[in-house]
């Protein structure tokens, strides 16, 4: 898995799906401080912060700034097939 930062034009669409996902109580993975982060959030502030409770690596309350969350990213599993034929009857929507 590969971190990556988010440029300035990623920082909005970020608050958007962070804002979503308090919303709708859905939990969050990224990246901070180079590990992976599990959190619940639950408050953003316009000041580019995020308050959540932290349930990985260490459980506890956590205040994080956007600057700095980074996306994991990863590369195709070894053996995947594109077109997978479970799936191509229908169509696929989306493919690595």
């Amino acid at each position: 898995m590969k971190l990556e930062l988010i440029g300035p034009e990623g920082q909005a669409n970020l608050s958007a799906a962070i804002a979503g996902a308090i919303r709708t109580r859905l939990p969050l993975v990224f990246g901070y401080k180079n590990e992976v982060r599990y959190v619940q959030p639950h408050a953003l502030g316009k000041n580019g912060k995020l308050r959540a409770y932290q349930l990985h690596p260490e459980q506890g309350w956590r205040l994080f700034d956007l600057a700095k969350i980074s996306i994991p990213s990863f590369e195709p599993a070894p053996l995947y097939v594109k077109g997978d034929k479970d799936l191509i009857v229908d169509g696929i929507i989306a493919e690595v």
